[in-house]
C-alpha cells in the first residue's frame, strides 16, 4: 500500500480532509489517498475521472491506462483530489529504462501547456500533483521522461477540474498595467475572518486555485515547504502550528509548537522555525522544529534582541548564509544566525546603540512584513509610514520603505518609499518581485498592489469582504510557480 506522508516533522494529530477541505477524521494516522489514489479512485473509494488512451476523459476514473509516447510507452493514472477539486493527482510508469528526470507539462486544454510539475522519482508510482489550476475548467497534460540522452513524451490526456467552493474568498483584480507579474499569491485570512478558509492561493487573474480550511481563526503566516509538498501555517495569537499536504488530504497540528504565533519559516532540511509566544512566566523565544519532530530553542529570550519589550511578528530564512531575519513590532528588525548570534539590527522607534545608522529617513514606530534581497536591500512594511499630526502616537497611513544595507560602514540608507494613504494597523507585507516591482499587502484594507519602481500600480487585488473591521489578508507570498523552494 502506498501511503501519502508529508516530509514534515512527526505530528500528534492527523486528519483526512473532505471535499470542502474540512477535517473529517482526527486523532489518528490515516491512509491519505494511498493505494486508492494510485489506482485512480478517490479516498472515499469513488472512481475519479478516467482518461482514455486517446486523451479523452470520462467521469469514472483512471486506474492506469496505456498511453503511447513518441519513443516509449506509459501507463498513466490520474484523479482529482477528493479534498481540493483543483488539484489533480497523477501516477505513472514507463518502459523507458533508467529514468533520471521527469516532469509533467500541463495547461488549459487547447492552449500551450505552459505549466510544469517536477516529478519526484523517489515517490511511489512517481506520484505528482498538478497545482495552480482554475476550477471547472478543462486541462490537459503530458509526461516528459528523460533517461540519459533519451527523452520520451507521452500523448496528451485531459480532465476537468472540480469547482471552487462558494465560500472561498472572492478576489477582484485591477489592471494589469505594463510589466505586471504573472504567477500565484499565497495568502491567509488574517484576523477574525468570517470564512473558515484559513490559507488560500489565487493566481494573477484573481482566481482561487488552492485552499484549506481550519476551525482556528486568525491564521496569519503560511509557507510552502522547500519540496513544495506541504503548507505550514500559524495563528496571529499563540496557538499550535498546523500543516496540510498540498493535495489537501492530510492535515496536522503540532502541540510541540504550542504558542507559535504570527509567522513561520521553512527550512531546506524539512524543518520549520517560528516564534513561541510569551506566558506570564516565560518570555517570547525562537525555536526550530526539525524534520524528525525534535524542537530546538535557538533564542530562549527574544528581549536580548530587542532591548526589552518584544512582539516578534515576521520571520524569513536565508539559505545562502544560514540566517534569519525577525521583525519586532515596535523596536527593530534583527538578522541572526541559526545558532542565535546577531549579525545586525536596524532600529525602529527606539533603536539600540548597535543598530545600523539610518540615513535619509527617520525612525519608524511599527513594522510587520519585510524582505531582505540577495543584493542587500531591505524592504520594510511600516504600519506608521505617517502619523496623525494631531496625535503623533496614532498611525495615519502605512506603506513601504526600502533601504540599502552597508554592513561595513554599518548604515542603512533609504533608496525608495511608497505610500498611497492606506492604513493597515495589523500585519502588512512586502516582497521584491523577480521583475523588479514590489508586492505590497495592505492587510486590513484587503488590498494587494504590484507597484513599479516609478510608483505606478500595475495591478491590484482586493479581497471582497463586507465587514471593514476585519483584516482581509495576513501575510502573503508571490510565486511564479507552485513548485520549487520559497522565493524568499
Amino acid at each position: 500500500m502506498t501511503s501519502l506522508t508529508t516530509n514534515s516533522a512527526t505530528a500528534t494529530t492527523t486528519a483526512t480532509l473532505g471535499s470542502g477541505g474540512a477535517p473529517t477524521t482526527a486523532g489518528s494516522s490515516v491512509d491519505s489517498g494511498g493505494s486508492n489514489a494510485v489506482s485512480g479512485t478517490s479516498a472515499a473509494g469513488a472512481p475519479g475521472g478516467m482518461a482514455g488512451a486517446d486523451g479523452s476523459t470520462s467521469t469514472t476514473g483512471s486506474p492506469g491506462v496505456m498511453v503511447a509516447g513518441d519513443t516509449c510507452d506509459f501507463t498513466v493514472g490520474h484523479t482529482t483530489s477528493p479534498a481540493i477539486g483543483t488539484v489533480q493527482i497523477v501516477t505513472w510508469s514507463t518502459d523507458l529504462p533508467n529514468v533520471s528526470e521527469a516532469h509533467i507539462e500541463f495547461g488549459l486544454t487547447g492552449a500551450e501547456l505552459a505549466m510544469s510539475a517536477p516529478v519526484d522519482l523517489a515517490e511511489p508510482d512517481y506520484r505528482t500533483l498538478l497545482l495552480g489550476m482554475k476550477g471547472d475548467r478543462s486541462y490537459s497534460f503530458r509526461i516528459v521522461a528523460n533517461s540519459g540522452a533519451d527523452t520520451c513524451t507521452s500523448a496528451e490526456l485531459s480532465f476537468t477540474t472540480g469547482p471552487v467552493p462558494e465560500e472561498a474568498p472572492t478576489i477582484s483584480k485591477g489592471g494589469p498595467g505594463t510589466g505586471a507579474s504573472k504567477g500565484f499569491i499565497i495568502a491567509t485570512s488574517g484576523l477574525n475572518p468570517p470564512s473558515s478558509f484559513s490559507v488560500f492561493i489565487f493566481d494573477t487573474d484573481g482566481d482561487v486555485v488552492w485552499w484549506t480550511t481550519n476551525d482556528v481563526q486568525n491564521i496569519s503566516g503560511a509557507r510552502m515547504t522547500w519540496d513544495g509538498k506541504t503548507m505550514y501555517s500559524v495563528c496571529a495569537y499563540s496557538n499550535n502550528a498546523f500543516s496540510v499536504s498540498m493535495d489537501g488530504m492530510v492535515a496536522r497540528e503540532y502541540p510541540e509548537l504550542e504558542r507559535a504565533n504570527h509567522d513561520v519559516a521553512v527550512l531546506p532540511d524539512g524543518g520549520v522555525a517560528t516564534m513561541i509566544g510569551p506566558t506570564t512566566l516565560t518570555p517570547s523565544s525562537f525555536v526550530e522544529m526539525k524534520a524528525d519532530g525534535t524542537v530546538v530553542t535557538i533564542v530562549p529570550d527574544l528581549q536580548v534582541f530587542f532591548g526589552g519589550y518584544e512582539h516578534p511578528n515576521a520571520v524569513h530564512y536565508y539559505p545562502a548564509d544560514d540566517t534569519f531575519t525577525l521583525s519586532n513590532l515596535y523596536s527593530s528588525i534583527v538578522k541572526f544566525t541559526r545558532t542565535g548570534e546577531v549579525v545586525w539590527r536596524i532600529g525602529g522607534e527606539a533603536p539600540l546603540d548597535d543598530a545600523l545608522e539610518l540615513v535619509g529617513l527617520d525612525p519608524w514606530r511599527i513594522n510587520h512584513g519585510h524582505h531582505l534581497t540577495a543584493d542587500g536591500h531591505l524592504l520594510i512594511y511600516s504600519n506608521s509610514l505617517e502619523d496623525d499630526p494631531s496625535n503623533p502616537s496614532t498611525p495615519y497611513s502605512s506603506g513601504v520603505v526600502e533601504v540599502v544595507l552597508d554592513e561595513e560602514n554599518f548604515t542603512a540608507t533609504k533608496t525608495w518609499e511608497y505610500g498611497d494613504g492606506s492604513l493597515s494597523e495589523q500585519f502588512g507585507d512586502v516582497q521584491r518581485l523577480p521583475n523588479g516591482n514590489v508586492l505590497i499587502t495592505h492587510s486590513n484594507v484587503g488590498r494587494i498592489l504590484e507597484v513599479a519602481p516609478s510608483g505606478e500600480v500595475v495591478q491590484s487585488f482586493d479581497n471582497e469582504l463586507s465587514d471593514d473591521r476585519l483584516a482581509r489578508f495576513g501575510y502573503t507570498t508571490f510565486r511564479t510557480s507552485l513548485y520549487g523552494p520559497p522565493p524568499r
